[in-house]
Protein backbone atom coordinates (compact mmCIF):
# COMPACT_ATOMS: atom_id res chain seq x y z
CA UNK A 1 0.00 0.00 0.00
CA UNK A 2 1.66 3.24 -1.27
CA UNK A 3 1.85 6.32 1.51
CA UNK A 4 1.29 9.64 0.24
CA UNK A 5 2.89 12.14 2.30
CA UNK A 6 0.84 14.12 4.60
CA UNK A 7 -1.32 17.31 3.04
CA UNK A 8 -0.02 18.97 6.42
CA UNK A 9 3.95 19.17 5.77
CA UNK A 10 5.39 22.02 6.72
CA UNK A 11 7.14 24.22 4.22
CA UNK A 12 10.89 24.95 3.45
CA UNK A 13 12.74 26.79 5.96
CA UNK A 14 14.25 28.65 3.05
CA UNK A 15 14.11 32.65 2.66
CA UNK A 16 12.10 33.96 -0.21
CA UNK A 17 13.69 35.98 -2.79
CA UNK A 18 11.39 38.96 -1.45
CA UNK A 19 12.12 38.28 2.23
CA UNK A 20 16.03 38.81 1.26
CA UNK A 21 15.04 41.98 -0.50
CA UNK A 22 13.50 43.40 2.86
CA UNK A 23 16.47 42.76 5.10
CA UNK A 24 18.67 44.22 2.77
CA UNK A 25 16.50 47.07 2.59
CA UNK A 26 16.40 47.45 6.20
CA UNK A 27 19.59 46.96 6.65
CA UNK A 28 20.51 49.58 4.14
CA UNK A 29 18.29 52.16 6.33
CA UNK A 30 20.24 51.23 9.18
CA UNK A 31 24.11 52.27 7.58
CA UNK A 32 22.53 55.09 6.18
CA UNK A 33 21.40 56.38 9.34
CA UNK A 34 24.66 55.22 11.73
CA UNK A 35 26.82 56.88 8.66
CA UNK A 36 24.41 60.15 8.89
CA UNK A 37 24.98 59.83 12.71
CA UNK A 38 28.66 60.20 12.43
CA UNK A 39 29.02 62.69 10.03
CA UNK A 40 26.80 64.95 12.66
CA UNK A 41 28.91 63.76 15.15
CA UNK A 42 32.57 64.40 12.98
CA UNK A 43 31.34 67.81 11.26
CA UNK A 44 30.13 69.49 14.83
CA UNK A 45 33.36 68.14 16.36
CA UNK A 46 35.06 69.73 13.34
CA UNK A 47 33.66 72.70 13.99
CA UNK A 48 33.99 72.69 17.69
CA UNK A 49 37.88 72.07 17.28
CA UNK A 50 37.55 75.33 14.67
CA UNK A 51 35.70 77.59 17.02
CA UNK A 52 37.75 76.90 20.12
CA UNK A 53 41.32 77.37 18.09
CA UNK A 54 39.60 80.49 17.49
CA UNK A 55 39.10 81.54 20.83
CA UNK A 56 42.34 80.60 21.93
CA UNK A 57 43.73 82.59 19.01
CA UNK A 58 41.20 85.54 19.66
CA UNK A 59 42.38 85.76 23.27
CA UNK A 60 46.56 85.46 21.98
CA UNK A 61 45.90 88.86 19.82
CA UNK A 62 44.11 90.91 21.97
CA UNK A 63 46.38 90.01 25.22
CA UNK A 64 49.66 90.69 22.62
CA UNK A 65 47.83 94.01 21.53
CA UNK A 66 46.86 95.02 25.07
CA UNK A 67 50.44 94.26 26.51
CA UNK A 68 51.92 96.52 23.81
CA UNK A 69 49.25 99.46 24.04
CA UNK A 70 50.42 98.97 28.30
CA UNK A 71 53.68 99.35 27.25
CA UNK A 72 53.74 102.41 24.73
CA UNK A 73 56.12 105.07 25.52
CA UNK A 74 56.61 108.65 24.83
CA UNK A 75 60.50 111.22 24.72
CA UNK A 76 60.17 114.41 24.90
CA UNK A 77 63.96 113.89 23.21
CA UNK A 78 63.52 112.82 19.92
CA UNK A 79 59.75 113.13 19.34
CA UNK A 80 59.81 112.04 15.43
CA UNK A 81 60.85 108.82 16.54
CA UNK A 82 58.32 108.25 18.82
CA UNK A 83 55.56 109.43 17.26
CA UNK A 84 51.93 107.59 18.21
CA UNK A 85 50.08 106.81 14.08
CA UNK A 86 46.67 105.30 14.43
CA UNK A 87 45.05 105.23 11.06
CA UNK A 88 41.36 104.30 9.97
CA UNK A 89 40.20 102.71 7.11
CA UNK A 90 36.38 101.20 7.78
CA UNK A 91 36.59 98.18 9.60
CA UNK A 92 40.09 97.96 9.91
CA UNK A 93 42.48 100.31 11.51
CA UNK A 94 46.24 100.25 11.91
CA UNK A 95 48.55 101.57 14.52
CA UNK A 96 52.06 101.98 15.69
CA UNK A 97 53.93 103.10 18.27
CA UNK A 98 56.76 102.80 20.59
CA UNK A 99 56.93 100.22 23.20
CA UNK A 100 59.10 99.29 26.12
CA UNK A 101 58.66 95.42 25.67
CA UNK A 102 59.62 91.96 27.46
CA UNK A 103 60.95 88.98 26.75
CA UNK A 104 57.98 87.25 26.50
CA UNK A 105 56.83 89.51 24.15
CA UNK A 106 56.52 87.69 21.05
CA UNK A 107 59.42 88.18 18.30
CA UNK A 108 61.82 89.14 21.38
CA UNK A 109 64.30 87.00 20.47
CA UNK A 110 64.97 88.75 17.14
CA UNK A 111 66.10 92.25 18.68
CA UNK A 112 68.04 90.88 21.85
CA UNK A 113 68.38 93.65 24.02
CA UNK A 114 66.67 95.96 22.08
CA UNK A 115 63.80 96.17 24.08
CA UNK A 116 62.81 99.47 22.92
CA UNK A 117 61.08 99.37 19.75
CA UNK A 118 58.23 100.26 17.68
CA UNK A 119 55.46 97.89 17.26
CA UNK A 120 52.64 98.12 14.34
CA UNK A 121 49.36 95.98 14.09
CA UNK A 122 47.73 96.02 10.80
CA UNK A 123 45.06 93.78 8.99
CA UNK A 124 46.26 92.26 5.60
CA UNK A 125 44.70 89.54 3.29
CA UNK A 126 45.49 86.09 4.41
CA UNK A 127 47.33 82.90 2.20
CA UNK A 128 43.76 81.07 3.59
CA UNK A 129 40.51 83.33 2.61
CA UNK A 130 39.59 86.01 4.64
CA UNK A 131 41.85 88.56 6.22
CA UNK A 132 44.85 88.41 8.58
CA UNK A 133 46.26 90.40 11.80
CA UNK A 134 49.36 90.80 11.61
CA UNK A 135 52.18 92.33 13.91
CA UNK A 136 55.85 93.68 12.60
CA UNK A 137 58.27 95.29 14.98
CA UNK A 138 61.56 97.01 14.38
CA UNK A 139 64.14 99.58 15.49
CA UNK A 140 62.84 102.90 16.78
CA UNK A 141 65.78 104.08 14.91
CA UNK A 142 64.32 103.40 11.75
CA UNK A 143 61.54 106.21 11.23
CA UNK A 144 57.53 104.68 10.24
CA UNK A 145 58.12 105.59 6.38
CA UNK A 146 61.73 103.82 5.94
CA UNK A 147 60.93 100.43 8.47
CA UNK A 148 61.75 97.29 6.37
CA UNK A 149 59.28 95.17 8.28
CA UNK A 150 61.66 92.25 8.67
CA UNK A 151 59.80 90.13 10.93
CA UNK A 152 55.83 90.03 10.78
CA UNK A 153 54.25 87.59 12.35
CA UNK A 154 50.58 86.43 11.55
CA UNK A 155 48.44 86.79 15.29
CA UNK A 156 44.75 85.77 14.29
CA UNK A 157 42.92 84.76 11.25
CA UNK A 158 39.98 85.75 9.53
CA UNK A 159 39.71 89.03 11.22
CA UNK A 160 36.38 90.86 10.31
CA UNK A 161 36.71 94.28 12.32
CA UNK A 162 40.10 95.51 13.85
CA UNK A 163 39.06 98.72 15.29
CA UNK A 164 40.72 101.87 17.47
CA UNK A 165 38.92 104.68 19.29
CA UNK A 166 41.11 107.20 21.02
CA UNK A 167 39.97 109.57 23.74
CA UNK A 168 40.67 113.54 22.87
CA UNK A 169 41.13 115.33 26.06
CA UNK A 170 40.04 118.25 23.88
CA UNK A 171 36.86 117.15 22.46
CA UNK A 172 36.36 115.59 25.04
CA UNK A 173 34.93 112.24 22.92
CA UNK A 174 36.91 109.04 21.18
CA UNK A 175 37.80 109.86 17.86
CA UNK A 176 39.01 106.86 15.58
CA UNK A 177 42.10 108.41 14.02
CA UNK A 178 45.15 109.51 16.09
CA UNK A 179 46.84 111.56 13.66
CA UNK A 180 48.15 114.85 12.74
CA UNK A 181 48.76 116.89 15.77
CA UNK A 182 48.02 113.78 18.21
CA UNK A 183 51.15 111.98 16.82
CA UNK A 184 53.27 114.17 19.59
CA UNK A 185 51.44 112.47 22.41
CA UNK A 186 50.11 109.45 23.96
CA UNK A 187 46.26 108.92 24.49
CA UNK A 188 45.16 108.37 27.38
CA UNK A 189 42.52 105.50 26.72
CA UNK A 190 42.17 102.92 23.93
CA UNK A 191 39.19 101.11 22.99
CA UNK A 192 40.24 98.07 21.26
CA UNK A 193 37.15 96.51 18.99
CA UNK A 194 38.25 92.87 17.68
CA UNK A 195 35.67 90.88 15.35
CA UNK A 196 36.31 87.33 14.30
CA UNK A 197 34.81 84.61 11.53
CA UNK A 198 31.01 85.99 10.37
CA UNK A 199 27.74 84.29 10.95
CA UNK A 200 26.26 82.78 8.03
CA UNK A 201 28.13 82.54 4.84
CA UNK A 202 26.80 86.14 3.45
CA UNK A 203 26.66 87.95 6.91
CA UNK A 204 27.89 90.60 7.64
CA UNK A 205 28.21 90.25 11.65
CA UNK A 206 31.23 88.93 13.47
CA UNK A 207 30.77 85.63 15.11
CA UNK A 208 32.77 86.59 17.81
CA UNK A 209 33.71 90.00 19.00
CA UNK A 210 35.68 91.29 21.81
CA UNK A 211 35.72 94.83 23.21
CA UNK A 212 38.81 96.16 25.39
CA UNK A 213 39.15 99.28 26.67
CA UNK A 214 43.20 100.33 27.96
CA UNK A 215 44.22 102.80 29.72
CA UNK A 216 48.16 103.83 28.04
CA UNK A 217 50.88 105.67 29.86
CA UNK A 218 49.92 109.60 28.88
CA UNK A 219 52.75 111.13 30.37
CA UNK A 220 55.68 111.71 27.77
CA UNK A 221 58.77 110.55 29.63
CA UNK A 222 61.86 112.98 30.04
CA UNK A 223 64.51 111.54 27.75
CA UNK A 224 66.79 110.91 30.04
CA UNK A 225 64.64 109.15 32.34
CA UNK A 226 62.86 106.56 29.45
CA UNK A 227 63.32 103.29 30.65
CA UNK A 228 66.74 101.24 28.62
CA UNK A 229 70.38 101.30 29.18
CA UNK A 230 72.97 102.95 28.33
CA UNK A 231 72.42 106.21 29.94
CA UNK A 232 72.33 108.18 33.12
CA UNK A 233 68.88 106.87 35.29
CA UNK A 234 68.71 103.80 32.25
CA UNK A 235 67.70 106.22 29.71
CA UNK A 236 68.25 105.79 25.54
CA UNK A 237 70.14 108.47 24.92
CA UNK A 238 69.42 110.23 21.40
CA UNK A 239 71.16 108.12 18.11
CA UNK A 240 74.67 108.75 17.98
CA UNK A 241 75.02 110.49 21.52
CA UNK A 242 77.45 108.56 23.96
CA UNK A 243 75.83 105.61 25.44
CA UNK A 244 73.52 105.06 22.75
CA UNK A 245 71.83 101.92 21.56
CA UNK A 246 74.17 100.84 18.39
CA UNK A 247 71.65 99.92 15.49
CA UNK A 248 71.27 95.44 15.05
CA UNK A 249 73.29 94.55 11.76
CA UNK A 250 71.91 93.00 9.14
CA UNK A 251 71.39 89.07 9.29
CA UNK A 252 74.69 87.47 7.61
CA UNK A 253 77.18 90.62 8.87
Amino acid sequence: MNRHPSSGTSRSSAFTLIEVMVAVLILGMVLASLYGTWRIILTSTEAALRITARAQRARMATATVEQALLSAMLSQNNIKLYSFFGGNNGNFSDISFVAALGDSFPGGGIFGEERVRRVEFSVQPGDRSGNDLVLRQHSIFDLPEQASNPYPIVLAHDVTVFQFDYWDNRQRKFIDEWTGGHTNELPQVVRLTMGFGSVGRFAQRPAEIITRVIRVPATAIPGNLQPGRGAPGGGVPAPGAPGSIPRPLPRGK
